[in-house]
């Protein structure tokens, strides 16, 4: 029974569906509609001989009208069969791809339910055909599946494989275009072309739901459904001390067979050297080959540590560099100060260690750092500089800065750092002062460094530094 209908419910025509030399009316079923690109309709289904317990899968072509435009039968050739059609996908206006679940044989010590997908023309040629996960019982196989064409012209195929009578699972395949995976099987496809199929117009009353029912719905969260693919792991990528012995294991209870790029076999391996292993294992029963890569690089021999100064540009920024002398990859960096960088800037003298650990062992270096020499005031137009300060707001010394009575002072610039070479107060005035506070908070009572530089009136460049303490 096929039934067109407009947006609104209204009937539009009813067709019944009957084929020639079937045992009676009703042993025609259409599983699945399609419209086609014409306007055409596709129909799959089968056509069944309840008698001998055979059946032919059924495709019609049914024009806007639900005349019948042409009719195939499709059999497993050479064989007793049982053969449905359940699930279509509409290519062309001349070509369709079916799902199919078949029992190949009717004896039953021969027989065996089939999976499979083809690509037929509607003039009876057969594309393509191929079979999936054949299943060893008969009469609980494949009750239902789904097929759905993908956005790159593949397809994706469920069907519901059954191992016993309590043995049942969903098996997803994706295919490409020409429906292979990699493990398919071949299956021969015959087509009828030459079937009768007479349409029959009937009638069909349509009325609107007059009944309702509110009925109640328990949801249950399912969590006991695990897919466990055979995925190889083989770590992340790592650093070995040469010289090494390191095993590589990608061990899978579902793996069937085990590819290195070494060129072996085994489920593991031992590498001495650094490079990139790949593992490929392939699972028959999943249909499905996988990979994983990890790096193994060789760590140099236990490191050394050594540390390298840079003073270029002190006098103007106040800043000396550290840095670590040649760290290698897989080195691990530790400085007195806490940073963790191949480099660091300090602004006090004093001393400093670095520590350099890899897999192999760790050295550590020290270093006391002296500042360079700066130039100091010239007598023409000093300043004299405070030794230290107290901010306590009774406005006697509450302020810090350069003092003197400079006339024609040019590109004033005085900086003030804490220990840990932070800024806490610049000015391009000489009448402004550090006030004692950072970021409107009171500065701790500590000692800070300072830095002085601006132009005379001979315009000569004048630069001093020193030490200021801050007293609460």
């Amino acid at each position: 029974l096929l039934v067109k209908l407009s947006a609104d419910g209204a009937v539009q025509w009813v067709r019944t569906y009957h084929s020639g030399g079937s045992s009676f009316p009703n042993d025609d079923r259409a599983f699945a509609v399609r419209e086609l690109p014409n306007g055409h309709f596709a129909v799959s289904g089968a056509r069944e001989n309840t008698i001998a317990n055979l059946s032919d899968g059924l495709l019609l072509e049914v024009d806007a009208a639900g005349n019948v435009a042409r009719a195939l039968g499709l059999r497993i050739a050479g064989s007793d069969h049982t053969v449905t059609l359940p699930k279509l996908q509409a290519l062309d206006a001349n070509t369709v791809t079916v799902s199919g679940s078949t029992v190949q044989d009717t004896l039953s010590s021969a027989a065996q339910e089939l999976n499979f997908l083809a690509e037929i023309r509607l003039d009876g040629a057969v594309n393509w055909s191929r079979q999936y996960f054949p299943e060893p019982l008969v009469g609980y196989g494949t009750p239902t599946n789904a097929l759905q064409r993908l956005p790159g012209g593949g397809y994706a195929y469920l069907i519901n494989y059954a191992l016993f009578f309590d043995n049942f699972y969903p098996i997803l395949l994706l295919t490409d275009s020409a429906g292979r995976t990699g493990c398919e099987l071949p299956v021969a496809l015959a087509t009828d072309n030459n079937l009768n199929v007479t349409a029959t117009v009937v009638p069909l009353l349509t009325e609107p739901l007059t009944y309702s029912e509110n009925l109640p719905v328990n949801a249950v969260d399912f969590n006991g459904f695990v897919i466990d693919l055979p995925v190889p792991d083989l770590g992340p990528d790592q650093t070995a001390c040469a010289p090494f012995s390191l095993p590589l294991d990608a061990a899978n209870a579902a793996a069937d067979s085990y590819r290195w790029s070494t060129g072996a076999t085994t489920p593991a391996i031992v590498v001495t050297q650094a490079g990139d292993y790949a593992v490929t294992i392939t699972a028959a029963e999943f249909c499905l080959s996988t990979a994983d890569t990890v790096r193994i690089q060789a760590s140099a021999d236990t490191p050394q540590a050594e540390i390298a100064t840079d003073t270029a540009g002190f006098c103007t920024t106040g800043l000396v560099q550290l840095r670590a002398l040649l760290p290698q990859p897989g080195d691990r960096l530790r400085w007195s100060t806490g940073d963790t960088t191949a480099a660091i800037s300090v602004a006090e003298a004093g001393a400093y260690s670095l520590q350099v650990e890899n897999n192999c062992g760790a050295d550590t270096a020290q270093f006391a750092l002296v500042l360079p020499e700066c130039d100091t005031l010239p007598p023409i137009c000093p300043f004299i500089i405070p030794s230290a300060f107290t901010p306590n707001g009774d406005d006697t010394n509450d302020g810090f800065a350069p003092i003197g009575d400079c006339q024609d002072v040019a590109r004033y610039h005085f900086r003030v750092f804490n220990r840990w070479g932070t800024l806490v107060f610049e000015s391009n005035s000489p009448l402004e002062r550090w006030n004692g506070q950072i970021n409107d908070q009171p500065a701790a009572s500590d000692v800070y460094i300072w830095y002085l530089q601006y132009e005379d009136a001979q315009r000569v460049v004048i630069r001093a530094q020193g030490d200021v303490t801050l007293l609460r």
